[in-house]
């Protein structure tokens, strides 16, 4: 229906559908962006918002379920109602349209936030403070550490062991 209605307004020399990306590929399109924009009509807490103002891009979200929990409104993004497509489209005019010295300081708030309150090392000890589950710590350590490894050595496809269940991770 995208690719469709692309054409339908003309805008198939603006709009590029590229698919999936290999995982070494996402920082580019990080890099060659001018704003990030997640517009989902359901969504839980989403990654790739906090990468994207990890690599400081002006971000746009739907009020969505999670997504509200990735964006403070106008101080780290932008949250705009779902299902609104007139909202959206004038968000986008007004975000790419901000001044310069007002989009850094919000690009840096961004930033920040995702580096104080969403590093994966701290995430195992909230986890546990919050259930009081020593054996959740200890087992998303173990987590933490393969993660680590596998970023490393960059492999593709390996299973991590817990003494509970088995998790399997994809590239």
């Amino acid at each position: 229906r995208l690719i469709y209605a692309t054409y339908q307004l003309n805008l198939e020399q603006d709009v590029i559908f590229v698919g999936d990306v290999i995982h070494s590929d996402i920082k580019k399109y990080y890099e060659n962006a001018k704003i990030y924009l997640q517009y989902s009509i359901q969504e839980g807490f989403c990654n790739s918002v906090l990468e994207a103002q990890a690599m400081g891009l002006l971000t746009i979200v739907s009020n969505a379920e999670g997504l509200r929990e990735n964006i403070i409104d106008k101080h780290t993004g932008f949250v705009v109602k779902k299902r609104s497509p007139e909202l959206l489209a004038r968000k986008i005019k007004f975000v790419l349209s901000i001044p310069t010295k007002k989009a850094d300081k919000i690009r840096a708030n961004a930033a920040l936030r995702v580096q104080h309150e969403f590093a994966i090392n701290d995430q195992g000890t909230k986890f546990s403070e919050f259930f009081g589950y020593k054996w959740v710590y200890k087992v998303l350590q173990k987590l933490l550490e393969c993660l680590k490894f596998i970023l490393k050595f960059g492999f593709s496809d390996v299973i991590i062991r817990s003494p509970h269940k088995k998790l399997g991770i994809e590239n």
